[in-house]
């Protein structure tokens, strides 16, 4: 299962690109990034089989630390 898949982050400076990701969910995709506003990483895996998880490590020294694990989607 292929992903391609883009990171913006936003805030008052507006929406900024900051990663691409491109992979196979079942190796897992990670990327990090290092910008003026945040820096940090994110890590995108399929788990038990059908489901699409996001792992986000983001800091930023206007916004409070994102440490965090998401499931996207079941497919």
């Amino acid at each position: 299962l292929q992903v391609l898949d883009e990171v913006f982050i936003w805030g008052c400076f507006g929406k900024v690109k900051v990663l691409t990701l491109q992979g196979n969910l079942k190796d897992g995709v990670s990327g990090s990034f290092e910008h003026p506003y945040a820096s940090g990483s994110v890590d995108l895996s399929l788990q038990n089989g059908n489901e699409v998880w996001v792992v986000l490590k983001i800091s930023s020294p206007l916004y409070e630390k994102i440490d965090q694990q998401l499931l996207v989607i079941k497919l």
